[in-house]
């Protein structure tokens, strides 16, 4: 898959153009199949520990090294609960890559769908002495609904395991032709090397950092490209961190 094609100085015109497509062509043949066997790789090693852990206290309930009881059936519910947030978006992430997102847009207040995520966090959030700030000055928009909490729950999950404590504060706004919701930590900030592939998917801080598939953020970019906007990240004045989703708007 590495090899390419060498060029002649004696050769037509034609000749060496065919040359650069084939070399181009096998550059981006060669791209794809090193892609594949990442995702391939990333996906065998998110899967190992659930299922491991899964097999372990199954095991060990039929032969006896476990007993069966609520504590143990919970402990699997939540591995169980892993994977299945796994596969969700694992399948987000490829469908819009493959341009099959499929959203079902409708006139919602954007302000009562975040109000309501904040509220189904609250506990989550308060387990790391973090609380929200809103200021929402947008109400009915057009989206995905379910779409738009789901990003929204990924930044603030993403904030919670990362950020330190104190407020997280959630914004809208609205630009002449966009929208923007916004969530903002207060640090400790993101290093300027990695922004370039925050939203990429299993990219994570560092090879050692463990909490959570490295998918949430790449669901979030996902989400904003099917509402055919972005997702961004830019440090803050303060040493943390803004994620902004942006999708198309016109005033009515």
């Amino acid at each position: 898959m590495s090899a390419r094609a060498a060029s002649f100085n004696n050769a037509q015109n034609e000749t060496n153009q065919l040359i650069r497509d084939f070399n181009l062509l096998a550059e981006k043949l060669e791209r794809m199949t090193n892609e594949q066997r990442f995702w391939n790789a990333a996906i065998a090693h998110e899967l190992r520990t659930p299922v491991t852990i899964l097999y372990g206290r199954l095991q060990g309930m039929l032969d006896g090294v476990f007993t069966p009881d609520n504590h143990q059936l919970r402990s699997l519910l939540v591995q169980v609960d892993g994977l299945k947030n796994l596969v969700e978006d694992l399948r987000v992430v490829s469908l819009e890559e493959s341009g099959h997102l499929n959203l079902r847009l409708q006139e919602v207040n954007l302000s009562t769908e975040i109000t309501a995520v904040v509220e189904f966090m609250k506990d989550a959030l308060a387990s790391t002495q973090q609380y929200v700030e809103l200021d929402l000055v947008v109400n009915e928009v057009s989206c995905d609904p379910a779409r738009i909490r789901q990003a929204l729950i990924a930044l603030l999950t993403n904030a919670i395991k990362h950020a330190v404590p104190g407020p997280i504060k959630i914004q809208t706004r609205k630009t002449q032709h966009s929208l923007i919701l916004s969530v903002e930590d207060e640090g400790p900030g993101i290093p300027d090397t990695l922004i370039p592939d925050i939203f990429t998917a299993f990219r994570r801080s560092s090879d050692n950092d463990a909490s959570g598939s490295g998918l949430g953020l790449a669901v979030v970019a996902a989400i904003a490209r099917a509402h055919n906007g972005e997702a961004s990240c830019q440090p803050t004045i303060k040493g943390g961190t803004r994620f902004e989703i942006r999708w198309p708007y016109e005033e009515k």
